[in-house]
Protein backbone atom coordinates (compact mmCIF):
# COMPACT_ATOMS: atom_id res chain seq x y z
CA UNK A 1 0.00 0.00 0.00
CA UNK A 2 1.57 3.26 -1.15
CA UNK A 3 0.78 6.30 1.01
CA UNK A 4 0.96 9.89 -0.31
CA UNK A 5 4.01 11.95 0.62
CA UNK A 6 1.72 14.31 2.53
CA UNK A 7 1.34 11.59 5.14
CA UNK A 8 5.06 11.80 5.91
CA UNK A 9 4.80 15.55 6.54
CA UNK A 10 1.81 15.15 8.85
CA UNK A 11 3.27 12.19 10.74
CA UNK A 12 6.55 14.04 11.26
CA UNK A 13 4.57 16.95 12.66
CA UNK A 14 2.79 14.55 15.04
CA UNK A 15 6.03 13.08 16.34
CA UNK A 16 7.75 16.45 16.75
CA UNK A 17 4.92 18.67 18.00
CA UNK A 18 1.90 16.69 19.20
CA UNK A 19 1.75 15.19 22.73
CA UNK A 20 0.94 11.48 22.69
CA UNK A 21 -2.28 11.87 24.71
CA UNK A 22 -3.59 14.46 22.27
CA UNK A 23 -2.67 12.19 19.37
CA UNK A 24 -4.57 9.35 21.06
CA UNK A 25 -7.73 11.45 21.05
CA UNK A 26 -7.36 12.05 17.31
CA UNK A 27 -6.81 8.33 16.65
CA UNK A 28 -9.96 7.48 18.59
CA UNK A 29 -11.90 10.19 16.74
CA UNK A 30 -10.75 8.81 13.37
CA UNK A 31 -11.90 5.30 14.33
CA UNK A 32 -15.30 6.65 15.39
CA UNK A 33 -15.68 8.53 12.12
CA UNK A 34 -14.90 5.39 10.12
CA UNK A 35 -17.40 3.42 12.20
CA UNK A 36 -20.05 6.07 11.60
CA UNK A 37 -19.44 6.28 7.86
CA UNK A 38 -19.47 2.49 7.40
CA UNK A 39 -22.56 1.72 9.49
CA UNK A 40 -24.59 4.56 10.97
CA UNK A 41 -27.23 2.22 12.39
CA UNK A 42 -24.56 0.33 14.36
CA UNK A 43 -23.14 3.61 15.62
CA UNK A 44 -26.50 4.84 16.90
CA UNK A 45 -27.25 1.52 18.60
CA UNK A 46 -23.84 1.31 20.28
CA UNK A 47 -22.75 2.92 23.52
CA UNK A 48 -21.11 5.78 21.63
CA UNK A 49 -22.64 9.24 21.43
CA UNK A 50 -25.84 9.34 19.41
CA UNK A 51 -24.69 12.28 17.33
CA UNK A 52 -22.25 11.89 14.47
CA UNK A 53 -18.64 12.36 15.57
CA UNK A 54 -17.50 15.91 14.88
CA UNK A 55 -14.21 16.83 13.26
CA UNK A 56 -11.72 18.64 15.51
CA UNK A 57 -11.94 22.43 15.44
CA UNK A 58 -8.20 23.06 15.68
CA UNK A 59 -6.70 23.27 12.14
CA UNK A 60 -3.72 21.06 12.97
CA UNK A 61 -5.87 18.48 14.73
CA UNK A 62 -8.31 18.51 11.82
CA UNK A 63 -5.55 17.85 9.29
CA UNK A 64 -4.07 15.03 11.37
CA UNK A 65 -7.49 13.45 11.90
CA UNK A 66 -8.20 13.66 8.17
CA UNK A 67 -4.94 11.87 7.39
CA UNK A 68 -5.71 9.17 9.95
CA UNK A 69 -9.18 8.67 8.44
CA UNK A 70 -7.63 8.45 4.98
CA UNK A 71 -5.08 5.92 6.24
CA UNK A 72 -7.79 3.68 7.70
CA UNK A 73 -10.11 4.05 4.71
CA UNK A 74 -7.32 3.25 2.24
CA UNK A 75 -6.32 0.13 4.16
CA UNK A 76 -9.92 -1.08 4.45
CA UNK A 77 -10.68 -0.44 0.78
CA UNK A 78 -7.60 -2.40 -0.27
CA UNK A 79 -8.24 -5.21 2.20
CA UNK A 80 -4.77 -5.03 3.73
CA UNK A 81 -4.02 -6.31 7.20
CA UNK A 82 -3.54 -4.20 10.30
CA UNK A 83 0.12 -5.19 10.30
CA UNK A 84 0.57 -3.75 6.80
CA UNK A 85 -1.28 -0.58 7.77
CA UNK A 86 1.02 0.03 10.74
CA UNK A 87 4.12 -0.78 8.70
CA UNK A 88 3.08 1.79 6.08
CA UNK A 89 2.50 4.42 8.77
CA UNK A 90 5.92 3.70 10.25
CA UNK A 91 7.51 3.89 6.81
CA UNK A 92 6.01 7.37 6.42
CA UNK A 93 7.59 8.54 9.68
CA UNK A 94 5.14 7.70 12.46
CA UNK A 95 7.47 6.23 15.08
CA UNK A 96 8.01 5.75 18.79
CA UNK A 97 5.22 6.49 21.24
CA UNK A 98 2.94 7.86 18.54
CA UNK A 99 3.12 4.61 16.57
CA UNK A 100 2.36 2.70 19.77
CA UNK A 101 -0.68 4.92 20.37
CA UNK A 102 -1.97 4.30 16.83
CA UNK A 103 -1.38 0.57 17.25
CA UNK A 104 -3.31 0.51 20.52
CA UNK A 105 -6.28 2.53 19.25
CA UNK A 106 -6.65 0.86 15.87
CA UNK A 107 -6.07 -2.69 17.17
CA UNK A 108 -9.20 -2.52 19.32
CA UNK A 109 -11.34 -1.00 16.54
CA UNK A 110 -9.93 -2.91 13.57
CA UNK A 111 -11.94 -6.17 13.76
CA UNK A 112 -15.23 -4.28 13.76
CA UNK A 113 -14.11 -1.85 11.05
CA UNK A 114 -12.90 -4.73 8.90
CA UNK A 115 -16.18 -6.66 9.24
CA UNK A 116 -18.29 -3.65 8.41
CA UNK A 117 -16.17 -2.67 5.43
CA UNK A 118 -16.55 -6.22 4.10
CA UNK A 119 -20.29 -6.55 4.72
CA UNK A 120 -21.42 -2.96 4.05
CA UNK A 121 -22.49 -3.60 0.41
CA UNK A 122 -24.59 -6.59 1.51
CA UNK A 123 -26.15 -4.75 4.45
CA UNK A 124 -27.29 -1.87 2.21
CA UNK A 125 -28.63 -4.13 -0.52
CA UNK A 126 -25.97 -3.05 -2.97
CA UNK A 127 -24.32 -5.50 -5.28
CA UNK A 128 -20.83 -6.33 -4.11
CA UNK A 129 -18.10 -5.16 -6.47
CA UNK A 130 -15.81 -8.13 -5.90
CA UNK A 131 -14.95 -9.97 -9.10
CA UNK A 132 -16.08 -13.54 -9.61
CA UNK A 133 -14.99 -16.15 -12.16
CA UNK A 134 -17.47 -16.73 -14.98
CA UNK A 135 -15.30 -18.67 -17.44
CA UNK A 136 -12.00 -20.52 -17.55
CA UNK A 137 -9.84 -21.99 -20.32
CA UNK A 138 -6.46 -23.65 -20.23
CA UNK A 139 -3.90 -25.31 -22.46
CA UNK A 140 -0.80 -27.29 -21.60
CA UNK A 141 2.51 -26.25 -23.10
CA UNK A 142 4.91 -29.17 -23.51
CA UNK A 143 8.58 -28.42 -23.21
CA UNK A 144 11.03 -30.23 -25.47
CA UNK A 145 12.48 -33.20 -23.63
CA UNK A 146 10.12 -32.80 -20.68
CA UNK A 147 8.56 -36.23 -21.17
CA UNK A 148 11.95 -37.93 -21.36
CA UNK A 149 13.26 -36.19 -18.27
CA UNK A 150 10.20 -37.16 -16.26
CA UNK A 151 9.32 -33.60 -15.33
CA UNK A 152 5.83 -32.91 -14.03
CA UNK A 153 6.01 -29.14 -13.73
CA UNK A 154 5.38 -28.07 -17.30
CA UNK A 155 3.85 -24.59 -17.50
CA UNK A 156 0.15 -24.37 -18.22
CA UNK A 157 -1.53 -21.37 -19.85
CA UNK A 158 -4.77 -20.32 -18.14
CA UNK A 159 -7.33 -17.73 -19.10
CA UNK A 160 -10.00 -16.67 -16.60
CA UNK A 161 -13.05 -14.60 -17.39
CA UNK A 162 -13.89 -12.36 -14.43
CA UNK A 163 -16.99 -10.26 -13.94
CA UNK A 164 -17.35 -7.22 -11.70
CA UNK A 165 -20.23 -4.77 -11.66
CA UNK A 166 -20.63 -3.85 -15.31
CA UNK A 167 -17.02 -4.59 -16.17
CA UNK A 168 -15.98 -8.01 -17.55
CA UNK A 169 -12.25 -8.67 -17.29
CA UNK A 170 -10.02 -11.30 -18.89
CA UNK A 171 -7.00 -12.53 -16.95
CA UNK A 172 -4.25 -14.65 -18.48
CA UNK A 173 -1.40 -16.28 -16.61
CA UNK A 174 1.06 -19.16 -16.80
CA UNK A 175 1.86 -21.46 -13.90
CA UNK A 176 2.81 -25.01 -13.09
CA UNK A 177 0.50 -27.55 -11.50
CA UNK A 178 2.19 -27.07 -8.13
CA UNK A 179 1.81 -23.30 -8.31
CA UNK A 180 -1.85 -23.69 -9.22
CA UNK A 181 -2.43 -26.02 -6.27
CA UNK A 182 -0.76 -23.47 -4.00
CA UNK A 183 -3.03 -20.74 -5.39
CA UNK A 184 -6.07 -22.93 -4.78
CA UNK A 185 -4.95 -23.56 -1.20
CA UNK A 186 -4.50 -19.85 -0.53
CA UNK A 187 -7.88 -19.07 -2.09
CA UNK A 188 -9.57 -21.61 0.16
CA UNK A 189 -7.83 -20.11 3.20
CA UNK A 190 -9.05 -16.66 2.18
CA UNK A 191 -12.59 -18.01 1.75
CA UNK A 192 -12.50 -19.56 5.23
CA UNK A 193 -11.27 -16.25 6.65
CA UNK A 194 -14.13 -14.36 4.99
CA UNK A 195 -16.68 -16.90 6.24
CA UNK A 196 -15.22 -16.61 9.74
CA UNK A 197 -15.47 -12.81 9.66
CA UNK A 198 -19.05 -12.96 8.36
CA UNK A 199 -19.99 -15.52 11.00
CA UNK A 200 -18.48 -13.41 13.76
CA UNK A 201 -20.39 -10.34 12.60
CA UNK A 202 -23.66 -12.27 12.52
CA UNK A 203 -23.13 -13.54 16.09
CA UNK A 204 -22.28 -10.07 17.38
CA UNK A 205 -25.59 -8.65 16.10
CA UNK A 206 -27.81 -11.25 17.77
Amino acid sequence: MELPQQFATVFRCCVEQLPADRFRGLCEAACLMLHYSSDRDWFKKSDNNKAAPAAPSDPLDKEICSVLCALLAEALSRGVSLKVLLACAEERGLIGEHLSVLTDCVSSAWPSLERRALLAPLATGQEASLGHIVDTQWRLVYETGAANSGRSDEPVHYQLGLATVGQPIGVRFVCTKHQLMDLLSQTREALRAVESVASGDAKSTR
